[in-house]
């Protein structure tokens, strides 16, 4: 196991940050890279959220799409309805999408800016997070405290 994996390891358990900093620096990671490091390890680990998360609705599409096969099959309306009213709460196709955060020239919305300066504090190499990952961490920061 590598440094990066014990380093995700630890924020996965919620071990406190500069526990693990002070760990992976006997490890043998550069103090001044710290913070590059532990981004690219917060990245991962959002990365295989974002990964289950797709899986999970993946399978969970698919499973609807069978019990509405089954209800054609089988001639049941009431069913084939209410498993396509299901899906297509699953797809979001009832309510229109949010706008992105971002303006016609990518700058970020006012709020977002306003939420990331009162976040980024708590939360060492905030700056560079995404937004619901550094409100994630923050609001752990803020429970564990």
């Amino acid at each position: 196991m590598d440094v990066a994996d014990k380093i995700i390891a630890d924020l996965v358990n919620a071990v406190p940050v500069d526990k693990i900093r002070t760990k992976a620096i006997k490890l043998g990671v550069n103090p001044k890279r710290w913070g590059m490091v532990l981004a690219e390890c917060r990245r991962k680990i959002s990365l295989a959220a974002n990964y289950n998360r797709d899986e999970k609705l993946a399978l969970s599409i698919s499973r609807l799409e069978y019990q509405y096969a089954q209800a054609v099959a089988l001639k049941d309306g009431k069913l084939g309805i209410q498993a396509q009213r299901e899906l297509n709460k699953l797809l979001g196709l009832y309510h229109a999408q949010p706008a992105a955060a971002e303006g016609p020239e990518g700058a970020v919305s006012q709020d977002d800016a306003l939420v990331r300066g009162y976040l980024a504090p708590l939360v060492e190499g905030g700056e560079e997070l995404p937004l619901p990952e550094l409100a994630r961490l923050a609001a752990q920061r803020i429970i564990n405290a």
